[in-house]
């Protein structure tokens, strides 16, 4: 139960400074002209990062952590990704920069990475994404095998060994009614008039 509750606080944790840093970059677009492109390339892969652990944190909350088997090894992964969001937001938000957009507006902004900086970022983080998806992709598909397999092992035809003889009230696996009384003498009569020839003859009047 541990781990499921850490991954499930590092899933949220990633959905919160994926948007932070979102933001983030948001502001610089607004205000820095020579780096849109790479804001916007970074801007993306940060979309696309936080829809997937959207999608993770979704199945965490409707599933049983104990079929997740894969999913509970991607702690690691998981921390290096959180770590990764954290160094990206303090670069793009030092208590220096806050002080400069507060005294000169958002144009006093520069953005802080060049092209080749983004471009490892942008690959770490498909990394992550990557190995969150894949991850997910083997126990759903786990999940999806052992349902098959308690479906096949479903018979729905009747035992060959089951005995003709049973009343019908106890053919249905369910518990006995206590209220219940047989009343043998009445199944019988009851028989007696479908099956005898007085039953045949009130059946063709």
């Amino acid at each position: 139960m541990a781990e499921a509750v850490g991954l499930a606080a590092s899933v949220i944790a990633i959905i919160n400074l994926s948007a932070k840093v979102a933001t983030l970059c948001l502001q610089y677009s607004t205000a820095v002209g020579n780096a849109r492109t790479d804001i916007t390339c970074l801007q993306n892969r940060l979309s696309d990062l936080g829809t997937s652990l959207s999608g993770v944190q979704h199945l965490l909350d409707n599933q049983n952590n104990k079929t997740l088997a894969t999913s509970q090894k991607l702690i690691d992964s998981l921390d290096g990704c959180i770590l990764e969001l954290a160094r990206l937001q303090s670069r793009l938000d030092p208590g220096k920069a806050r002080k400069t957009m507060r005294r000169f507006g958002f144009r006093a902004l520069r953005w802080p990475f060049d092209s080749k900086e983004v471009s490892g970022i942008v690959s770490n983080l498909e990394h992550y994404k990557q190995t969150i998806t894949l991850c997910l992709q083997v126990d759903q598909t786990t999940i999806l095998l052992d349902i098959r397999q308690r479906f096949e092992g479903v018979s729905l035809q009747p035992e060959g060994n089951a005995s003709l003889a049973h009343k019908p009230c106890f053919s249905v696996p369910f518990d006995r009614d206590p209220d219940f009384i047989d009343r043998p003498d009445i199944m019988t009569w009851l028989k007696e008039q479908y099956t005898g020839s007085a039953g045949r003859q009130s059946c063709s009047s």
